[in-house]
């Protein structure tokens, strides 16, 4: 299976589209592909775009954790942007991700990062 995940590399940082994760193989799926460009491509960075993604449960929170966690021991930078309001990610399920550093926008992940 290849997931459709859109991808651009801007300022050697990898900018990831997440799309709504179906089920287990298909989490596991973009999981993949997104490590292997990153690791492709070389990037110092990348930037996990969720606005794709409806709601943030414990599918979501683990591939990112997950996908967080390989980039680091690539010694890569992860960003999550999650432009929903705090109140709603407060709602969601966080644990998995907080080891990952959480911003709004775009802008604030390249700012972060920059």
């Amino acid at each position: 299976m290849n997931p459709d995940v859109p991808m651009v590399e801007v300022s050697g940082c990898l900018v990831v589209g997440v799309p709504p994760l179906r089920d287990d193989e298909n989490a596991l799926a973009v999981g993949e592909l997104i490590v292997e460009e990153a690791g492709r491509t070389g990037v110092s960075a990348v930037i996990l775009d969720l606005e794709a993604v409806r709601g943030i449960d414990s599918r979501v929170g683990a591939t990112v954790s997950e996908i967080g966690m390989r980039l680091r021991s690539m010694v890569v930078e992860c960003v999550v942007v999650d432009g929903r309001s705090t109140l709603q990610r407060m709602r969601d399920d966080q644990r998995v991700r907080s080891g990952l550093d959480t911003v709004e926008t775009l802008g604030d992940a390249l700012a972060l990062l920059g």
